[in-house]
């Protein structure tokens, strides 16, 4: 009920219900700067990023991350990422899942 099917050469994909798309915000973000990381949010999807950095700027990825939460909002990272070893203010929900609190 969220998302709409593609037909014909969109067959295959999906895309969000206009009422979902006016409360999402999607743009290009800068992790290593900051750049374009805006006002708080509810919940920030991250997924399979970080795997590609080294570990310090993983925990300077998810600190700014981790600030950028509301508080008790949703951070969505990879199977394969872990904030185990990062110190944020974010405690850990489920694999992949953490909540700031």
């Amino acid at each position: 009920r969220f998302f709409l099917r593609g037909t014909g050469p969109q067959t295959g994909q999906v895309r969000p219900v206009r009422a979902v798309r006016q409360m999402v915000a999607f743009r290009p973000m800068n992790l290593i700067t900051g750049e374009g990381i805006g006002r708080r949010y509810n919940a920030i999807f991250c997924r399979n990023v970080t795997i590609y950095f080294d570990r310090q700027t993983q925990s300077r990825v998810f600190q700014m991350l981790s600030e950028r939460l509301e508080p008790g909002g949703l951070l969505f990272v990879g199977h394969s990422e872990s904030l185990l070893s990062v110190t944020t203010h974010l405690r850990f929900v489920r694999p992949s899942v953490y909540q700031c609190s």
